[in-house]
């Protein structure tokens, strides 16, 4: 729930999108809050018709995030929707990212919407990203029928990457799928099942001893700070991760500042160089302080 204690309105939008509280959405324009974009592509993601063309009324313009969200939902009304508001902007349409979330979302129906229309625009068609899309969502049957395709175009297929959306995504057994299909880059999957909070696939990562094992724990300690989840973070450090400086800037690149705390706590130093990823301005101004001595009693 937003606290509206201290006037954080925007938060306050986000949670009234979300709900589809569409008058609560208004009042919190009301207030001075100005985030249509978000609103359109949350009212696309939710299957709000009404919420989304209330964005778009005020000034929203980002059709091709919000025909995406449509595309993970699996709402194909509102993704045409969208389509033609792209249309009306004059912008290009981005049929790829439509695809990556559709699959992600499990929704066969509209990746096959999105590869027809890709194909009327005269583009290439990247069915590799499309599997990452179902492996990240656990679509195993998704996975395999962007396989068959992705054949068809006679490109090569990068199972690697899948394997990172699918650890990252907490999907074992579409991860050793990936293994089966050919993938060895455990370290990059380490990092993504850190990044996605999942360590029984962390631990299966670095299982994977006869095949090169995952064994960089820094850029997994990395991974667990940009996601958020410090008794990763802590689990990298127990297995001999010891960069806290790296850890620092990737808490602060993910928004979290109780990890940047602890990273802080855990030794580092160098802070001018992490708070220039915090987005939240109030955010990097507390780090900087808390990396400050205590004042002489």
């Amino acid at each position: 729930m937003a606290d509206l204690t201290g006037g954080d309105f925007d938060e306050a939008f986000h949670e009234a999108c979300k709900g589809h509280h569409q008058a609560l959405a208004k009042w919190c324009v009301g207030q001075g809050v100005d985030g249509f974009n978000y609103a359109l592509y949350e009212a696309c993601k939710e299957g709000q018709q009404a919420l989304a063309e209330w964005a778009a009324e005020q000034g929203a313009t980002n059709f091709n995030r919000a025909l995406a969200a449509a595309c993970r939902g699996g709402h194909q009304d509102l993704a045409e929707w969208c389509l033609v508001r792209q249309g009306l902007t004059g912008g290009a349409t981005d049929f790829n990212d439509a695809l990556y979330e559709a699959c992600r979302g499990g929704h066969q129906d509209l990746a096959e919407w999105c590869v027809v229309r890709q194909g009327l625009t005269g583009g290439d068609t990247d069915f590799n990203d499309a599997l990452c899309g179902a492996c990240r969502g656990g679509h195993q049957a998704l996975a395999e029928w962007c396989l068959v395709r992705q054949g068809l175009t006679g490109g090569d297929t990068d199972f690697n990457w899948a394997l990172y959306e699918a650890c990252r995504g907490g999907h074992q057994a579409l991860a050793e799928w990936c293994v089966e299909q050919g993938a060895t880059y455990f370290n990059e999957a380490l990092y993504g099942a850190c990044r996605g909070g999942q360590q029984a696939l962390a631990e299966w990562c670095v299982g994977q001893g006869l095949t090169g094992g995952a064994t960089d724990f820094n850029d997994a300690l990395c991974g667990a700070c940009r996601g958020g989840h410090q008794d990763l973070a802590e689990w990298c450090v127990e297995q001999g991760a010891d960069n806290f400086n790296l850890a620092l800037r990737a808490a602060c690149r993910g928004g979290h500042q109780d990890l940047a705390e602890w990273a802080l706590d855990q030794g580092a130093t160098n802070v001018s160089a992490a708070v220039l990823g915090c987005e939240d301005a109030d955010q990097a101004e507390q780090i900087k302080l808390y990396s400050q001595p205590p004042p002489p009693k």
